[in-house]
């Protein structure tokens, strides 16, 4: 459901109050993921400017933050999944 207040649109309903799903994130911030992304922008800084790479800063870039990502992201997915059951937003009760 959504309201309208005089700062705007407010989203309220029962997706706001699921805690601890599998997407959920400390206070809704992927911190492995900001940290990954300023490694990546780094990682484009530094072959842009300081060692300029022929193949350009880009595919490079893309690499490191890829195998960066993956290699936190892979051990934990198993984790997730399993001590984590999959819910639906059509499964979780309607506050009214």
């Amino acid at each position: 459901m959504t309201t309208t207040s005089s700062t705007g649109p407010t989203t309220t309903g029962p997706f706001c109050a699921i805690v601890g799903g599998k997407f959920w994130y400390s206070g809704g911030v992927n911190t492995f993921a900001v940290f990954t992304w300023l490694v990546g922008a780094s990682t484009s800084i530094v072959l842009t400017f300081v060692y300029p790479s022929p193949i350009g800063a880009t595919i490079p870039t893309f690499a490191v933050s890829f195998v960066l990502y993956l290699t936190w992201a892979l051990p934990r997915r198993n984790q997730l999944s399993a001590s984590t059951p999959g819910r639906r937003l059509a499964d979780v009760p309607q506050h009214k």
